[in-house]
């Protein structure tokens, strides 16, 4: 059975937002769904480290917002399994965050009169958006592209946590970066997360095994760490360079699509 297809309406200029809450290659639009009280927001790229002078075609900014669109569903994976860890063993220390819910939409067109000439050409169809829940524009951030935040507060000793359990459940093969979010209804929500992999490939920002380097040894473990066991530092550095090892070693790597 064929999906129903539902339409919106995004505003034309970008969302003005402050210095400290603009995105360095994302715009954001408000945008609403045709029967849904729901306002969202909609990012479309303009920059991939190159200017905004240059171009950025349609095919490449639904490519990268697609990457984006993944990681933020492994976010939310991982999250998933973060919470059923401290449960299996019983910690109850953690401070509650979620994970913004995410989809791509596509520019919508009318259909070519009986005159028009279509044209196959990709770069002629409407660019794509990775839409997510509007929320506050006010954001907390707790990881930069490679170091980390060093408050001491629950929510803050939290997401640091989780940022390391996910690079020992991973093996190092992952680690995300810039772990930021806003509230909604008095709940801090995680959103447009970046991902350092092995693999170096899993979107704009990813600088491979030293990405992964550089997080780990910026991460200064907490008691929460320590309440869920997590391994120490040294441990996690070891664990890096045997799959750097392994990846310069196609007979022993591992498969894995960063």
């Amino acid at each position: 059975m064929e999906e129903e297809k539902r339409f919106g309406h995004i505003e034309t200029k970008p969302v003005i937002l402050s210095l400290g809450d603009r995105g360095k290659s994302k715009d954001v639009y408000k945008f609403r769904i045709d029967g849904d009280p729901q306002p969202y927001a909609a990012k479309k790229v303009f920059d991939i480290g190159k200017g905004r002078n240059v171009e950025v075609t349609a095919s490449l900014n639904q490519e990268l917002l697609s990457r984006d669109l993944l990681r933020l569903k492994r976010l939310s994976w991982f999250h998933q399994a973060f919470v059923k860890l401290a449960s299996s063993r019983g910690y109850d220390e953690l401070a509650e965050f979620k994970v913004s819910d995410g989809f791509i939409t596509l520019e919508a067109f009318p259909p070519p009169s009986d005159d028009t000439v279509e044209d196959d050409n990709d770069e002629d169809c409407g660019f794509a958006y990775l839409v997510e829940p509007l929320r506050s524009t006010t954001v907390t951030k707790f990881t930069g592209t490679f170091g980390a935040s060093t408050a001491t507060d629950k929510l803050t000793s939290t997401v640091l946590a989780f940022s390391h359990y996910v690079m020992q459940d991973t093996a190092c093969f992952l680690a995300f970066a810039d772990l930021q979010g806003s509230r909604h209804n008095r709940s801090l929500v995680l959103f447009d997360p970046m991902s350092h992999t092995i693999g170096g490939k899993s979107g704009t920002g990813d600088h491979g095994a030293e990405g992964i380097r550089q997080t780990i040894e910026s991460h200064t473990c907490n008691l929460l760490c320590s309440g869920l066991n997590l391994s120490p530092v040294d441990v996690l550095l070891h664990a890096l360079e045997e799959r750097i090892e392994e990846a310069a070693n196609p007979l022993v790597s591992h498969s894995s699509d960063g």
